[in-house]
């Protein structure tokens, strides 16, 4: 039995956030439940998912294929104060999500003692404000 792929209809609210947090690193996204939040989130990268593989799709193989939503990693935040009740562990979840871009800890240490940051490919928005 064959997996259903999804479709990039159903995922176009996912697409229309993600735009806008490529955008603006620190993007926070509000929804109505905790529920909402973590189905969302799941959705997200879903559409990230489903992005990259159309991308593979279109140059012909997997290796080497990117998209502009792979920077973009979806936290929880706004946790409530205290601990679940069912779990009696810190909260992990909340209705508040927050879209920051990944960033490269560390500096590279070359043999012959030279030191550098890593440097990383940066984006360009999407509609530029000049």
């Amino acid at each position: 039995m064959t997996k259903r792929r999804d479709s990039l209809v159903g995922l176009s609210d996912c697409k229309a956030v993600m735009d806008a947090a490529v955008e603006n690193p620190g993007l926070q996204y509000e929804l109505p439940t905790v529920g909402a939040a973590i189905n969302f989130r799941q959705r997200c990268y879903r559409f990230r998912k489903l992005m990259l593989e159309i991308e593979a799709e279109r140059i012909g193989s997997e290796l080497g294929a990117s998209t502009k939503y792979d920077i973009l990693v979806i936290r929880h935040i706004h946790l409530p104060e205290g601990t679940n009740e069912k779990t009696g562990k810190p909260w992990t979840t909340s209705r508040w999500l927050q879209f920051d871009h990944k960033t490269v800890f560390g500096k590279l240490h070359f043999p012959d003692g030279t030191e550098a940051e890593v440097e990383t490919e940066t984006v360009p928005p999407l509609f530029p404000l000049d």
